[in-house]
């Protein structure tokens, strides 16, 4: 609820999901206020086994009857396959599998935007449908390439490349990168950054038209 406090998010229209790790469905509960504030149900997107255990989890959020005693929020599941595309409020979204984990992790094309936040293999036929696209959002945990479910730095770079972005910004960074002298530390550990390659930040925006 603080980053949408913070970031003055005003409206929220449908919210989707990339795969079941707590650090990206615990703070399901604060779509709460959204609904309220909207008076609307809101529809939520993801993998299959993210579905189910959204709905284990957060069952009051799953049933009309809990919404009409007040002070919880509505949501409407919607499982999203592999490779599936999606209209939604004027943009094309496509489920892109990776792999994370022993967990079902999808990333997602929108458009031109491609959003990998936490993978570690990306299959070829998943980066063929990344093709063309201008900004990338992709995992680069830290400089070791052996985590078994996160890329590297120069891992990301490799995938960056190959896709020949405009743009990328590294995500799910860990305390180490250090954004006053990430290019010094690419240096140090023999990693050639890209000059259009950056260390995202909280509350960024990157625009998509």
């Amino acid at each position: 609820m603080d980053q949408i406090v913070r970031n003055r998010i005003d409206w929220i229209d449908a919210v989707i999901f990339t795969h079941s790790h707590a650090d990206h469905v615990s703070g399901t509960n604060d779509i709460v206020m959204p609904c309220r504030k909207q008076q609307m149900d809101m529809p939520v997107y993801g993998p299959e086994q993210t579905m189910g255990i959204l709905q284990r989890n957060f069952d009051y959020m799953f049933t009309k009857e809990t919404f009409q005693g007040g002070g919880v929020g509505h949501l409407l599941p919607n499982v999203v396959e592999e490779k599936e595309k999606l209209a939604l409020h004027g943009f094309e979204i496509l489920s892109i599998p990776v792999e994370h984990g022993n967990v079902p992790t999808y990333g997602y094309r929108i458009d031109n935007f491609g959003y990998l936040p936490d993978v570690k293999r990306l299959p070829q036929a998943s980066q063929d449908l990344l093709n063309g696209i201008e900004v990338l959002v992709i995992d680069a945990l830290s400089f070791n390439p052996r985590h078994p479910t996160h890329l590297s730095v120069g891992e990301a770079v490799e995938i960056s490349e190959a896709l020949k972005t405009k743009e990328t910004y590294f995500t799910h960074i860990m305390h180490r990168l250090d954004h006053r002298y990430f290019p010094e530390q690419c240096e140090e550990v023999e990693v050639e950054l890209p000059d259009n390659a950056y260390l995202a930040y909280d509350g960024q925006v990157i625009q998509l038209q």
